[in-house]
């Protein structure tokens, strides 16, 4: 049995045990979407997301039937108070020129459902998780824009899909993310050949960051805003009610680290807070927009442990190998409850190496303290004793 049919089983007997419990009718509609799912696009094409350990000491995610080829655990049962997390293998409608066997291009996506969807206002997550379409490297535009195909814009509105609690709407999501990726495909496959292929992967980054700019960059991220007018229902809430703070840039040869932080009390505000990081230009055009980690520690309403605190948390990389881990190591080293973290950072064609990573520590604390989330010189809140100064993790 794999990891999905094992939740879908889960998923049911829950529902039927518990028939007049609206965390059993949600429970319910999630099972019959995972197996409609299973139906449309075969039964290899899902499977559930787990978090691994990598060699570095970073952390990446695989599916859960692959984790299990290494692991003699069955994994973590199902619990109704946490999201589900999915792998989405989809195939495109599109020609791969690139392959003379006719291969079909597929990608992959991680879709996260809240605890209680579809019958809470949160809705689903959606995020690319390849980070190359057939030859054509994958940039933060298209990124951002799978990322918010729930996240209503009137500017936007033909990118998105409007999520109405009580009905499910994944796959909805899916269809949205796969025409917006093969519209995406087929204007690459018209331009130079060159253009975001994997072997320009050096040349792409430099040209990521204008060098012209390098005097002026720090002054500029140091005005990044962020316009929410366009914003509606939960995501112009989320933009007045989360006050995202960004720390001063950091520049390193020709390398610039900025970071963000905020207090988080509802996981379904993560892609909000990272849709509107990347509506600012600058920073969708840098090598790596948000490199991020959040942990979020809230009630549990819909499970049997009632009134009793549950720790979500999750990072990613964004490309810079073990950075999201990192991140979330620092969270836990500054006993960090509610927060998220976010670093940018725009490349300047000289490698940095390990120092790097103390790069991206040193702007993520920045945040973090002027946030007024953790202790330091920075934290501007009244009363703060630290006189040690900062110290890099």
């Amino acid at each position: 049995m794999t990891a999905i049919e094992s939740l879908i089983e889960q998923l049911e007997a829950f529902a039927n045990e518990r028939s007049s419990n609206q965390s059993a009718e949600a429970a319910q509609q999630v099972a019959e979407e995972l197996t409609a799912l299973q139906a449309i696009y075969g039964e290899e094409s899902i499977g559930l997301l787990t978090v691994q350990k990598t060699q570095t000491g970073g952390i990446s995610t695989v599916s859960a039937d692959e984790a299990a080829q290494n692991s003699t655990n069955e994994g973590e049962r199902w619990v109704p108070s946490r999201p589900i997390r999915l792998a989405l293998t989809i195939p495109l409608d599109v020609s791969n020129s690139s392959n003379d066997n006719e291969e079909p291009i597929t990608i992959r996506l991680s879709a996260t459902l809240p605890s209680g969807y579809p019958l809470v206002d949160a809705s689903p997550q959606l995020q690319l998780l390849s980070r190359y379409i057939g030859p054509h490297g994958v940039d933060h535009q298209l990124f951002g824009r799978i990322l918010r195909i729930f996240i209503p814009s009137e500017i936007t509105e033909s990118q998105h899909v409007r999520f109405e609690k009580g009905q499910v709407a994944l796959f909805d999501g899916i269809e949205k993310a796969r025409e917006l990726i093969e519209t995406w495909y087929t204007e690459r496959q018209v331009e130079k050949p060159s253009q975001g292929t994997q072997s320009d992967d050096q040349d792409k980054e430099k040209h990521l960051y204008n060098n012209d700019d390098d005097d002026s960059l720090s002054d500029q991220v140091q005005q990044l805003s962020f316009d929410d007018s366009n914003r509606t229902d939960r995501a112009k809430s989320t933009s007045t009610m989360v006050k995202l703070v960004t720390s001063p840039a950091i520049s390193e040869r020709k390398s610039t680290f900025v970071g963000h932080a905020a207090a988080l009390h509802d996981p379904a505000d993560v892609p909000i807070i990272l849709g509107n990081l990347l509506q600012d230009r600058r920073i969708a055009r840098a090598t790596h927009p948000t490199m991020y980690a959040w942990v979020c520690k809230v009630k549990d309403e819909n499970g049997s442990g009632k009134g009793v605190n549950v720790v979500h948390r999750d990072c990613d990389d964004d490309g810079e190998t073990a950075a999201g881990g990192r991140l979330a190591h620092l969270l836990d080293l500054c006993h960090v409850e509610n927060a998220i973290v976010i670093v940018t950072r725009w490349y300047g064609g000289v490698h940095l190496g390990a120092d790097r990573f103390k790069l991206i520590n040193r702007a993520a604390r920045d945040a973090l303290e002027l946030a007024g989330l953790v202790d330091g010189p920075l934290n501007p809140s009244k009363g703060n004793n630290n006189t040690k100064g900062r110290k890099d993790h």
